[in-house]
């Protein structure tokens, strides 16, 4: 599993809980932005990030705090449909479309069939019209809670994942149009039959980029919670050549490759 990936389960994937959830990849226009937040999951592992924004571009930088070594680094060109994966200590790269990354697939691995067995998730979503400044850019505070539904023929449990996070309005990262509406992991199942999801929206307040956020997860009885929280943030002007993959850089097809 690729570093960047790490804190994603292996049967969870990422998809936009809304009732149309393949969002339209869109190229943006961004100011120059820097943002370092710090992600820790329960107890054992911290992860540092640094997102750059420039134009129809974005960069960002994953360190685990417990390797400080390790540095994933992703580099998306929307303007070129393209998002690559260096590894700077090999000096190789990875290259994908941004459709992977904005989750246009999602609706094919959500389908229905007579091999599967629905699984009802349900989301609601509350602005409290709290606001604060960060920077030139406006904060709103937005408490989400996502509940799935167990089913035990598709081998998924019941879970809850509760958010209460702090948001600003960042249209097209990650090169996509929702804004970060509702997005979850959900289980791709163990059982005898594959899960069809069924997403149920109730409240519609808008999310966007997370520069604050407390996630409790809830299963069988226990609970974990994972904390993002603003370290910096900076409007200074950024070098194009930080959104460039390096010229000395090989490309390669598999992450294991020399």
């Amino acid at each position: 599993m690729l570093p960047a990936l790490s804190r994603i389960a292996a049967l969870a994937f990422m998809v936009t809980l809304t009732t149309s959830f393949s969002p339209t990849v869109v190229v943006p226009n961004f100011p120059d932005l820097t943002i370092r937040t710090r992600e820790s999951f329960g107890s054992n592992i911290s992860i540092r990030m640094t997102w750059y924004f420039k134009g129809p571009r974005q960069r960002t930088e994953q360190i685990v705090e417990s390797s400080p070594l390790k540095t994933t680094v992703i580099i998306t060109q929307c303007d070129q449909g393209s998002y690559f994966i260096l590894n700077d200590q090999r000096k190789t790269y990875l290259t994908n479309p941004v459709d992977q990354m904005a989750g246009k697939d999602s609706r094919k691995l959500l389908a229905r069939s007579d091999d599967t067995v629905d699984v009802v998730v349900t989301t609601d979503s509350i602005d409290t019209g709290e606001r604060r400044r960060v920077g030139s850019y406006e904060a709103r505070r937005v408490k989400t809670t996502t509940t799935i539904e167990g089913n035990e023929e598709a081998g998924v449990l019941a879970n809850k994942i509760e958010t209460d996070g702090w948001y600003i309005d960042l249209p097209g990262w990650n090169c996509r149009d929702d804004s970060g509406r509702g997005q979850g992991m959900i289980m791709a199942g163990t059982g005898r039959r594959m899960p069809h999801y069924v997403f149920r929206q109730l409240g519609t307040a808008r999310r966007g980029f997370p520069i604050d956020e407390t996630t409790v997860t809830t299963q069988a009885g226990s609970s974990t919670t994972n904390r993002n929280e603003l370290l910096e943030i900076s409007e200074g002007p950024l070098d194009p050549a930080l959104f460039e993959v390096p010229a000395d850089y090989t490309r390669v097809t598999h992450p294991a490759e020399p």
